[in-house]
C-alpha cells in the first residue's frame, strides 16, 4: 500500500483539492438550504461570492504548500501516466457535467424558475470538479 508520502504532487493537489472543493460547496449549499430549490428566491450574492473567493484562495494556498514541499516536482511536466490519469478522470468529470447540466435544463420548464436552474448548474459544476480531482488521485493512487 503506498502512503501519502510516497504520493506524486498530483495525487496529493488532487485529494486536497477534491476534498477542499467538496467541503466548500458543502458549505454553500447547507448554507442555503431549502431555499436554493425553491421557485422565487434570490441569489445569495454575498455568500455566492464567499464562496468563490474561498475555493481560489484555498487552491492558491494548497498549490504554494505543495509546490514549497516538492519544488522540483511542482515544476516538471506530467508524467504519461499522469496525463492518463488526468484524462480519464476529465471524463469523467465531463459526464458528470453533462448529465447534471441536461437535468437542471430538462428540469427547468416544470419550475420556471433562474435561480433553481443557476442552484442546480452551480452543483453540477462543483460535482464535476469534485469528480475531476478526486478521479486524478484515485487513478493515480490505484494505477490502470
Amino acid at each position: 500500500m503506498a502512503s501519502w508520502s510516497n504520493a506524486s504532487l498530483r495525487e496529493k493537489s488532487g485529494w486536497i483539492m477534491g476534498a477542499l472543493v467538496a467541503v466548500l460547496g458543502g458549505w454553500y449549499f447547507l448554507k442555503i438550504g431549502s431555499t436554493a430549490w425553491q421557485p422565487g428566491g434570490a441569489v445569495p450574492t454575498g455568500l455566492l461570492v464567499r464562496f468563490i473567493v474561498w475555493c481560489i484562495v484555498g487552491s492558491i494556498i494548497v498549490q504554494a504548500i505543495l509546490a514549497m514541499e516538492d519544488a522540483r516536482a511542482a515544476d516538471a511536466p506530467a508524467d504519461e501516466r499522469e496525463l492518463q490519469a488526468a484524462l480519464r478522470a476529465s471524463h469523467w468529470s465531463g459526464l458528470a457535467l453533462g448529465v447534471g447540466a441536461v437535468t437542471s435544463l430538462l428540469m427547468f420548464p416544470a419550475h420556471g424558475d433562474g435561480v433553481v436552474l443557476f442552484h442546480a448548474i452551480l452543483a453540477s459544476l462543483v460535482l464535476s470538479e469534485v469528480v475531476e480531482q478526486l478521479g486524478t488521485a484515485w487513478l493515480l493512487r490505484r494505477g490502470f
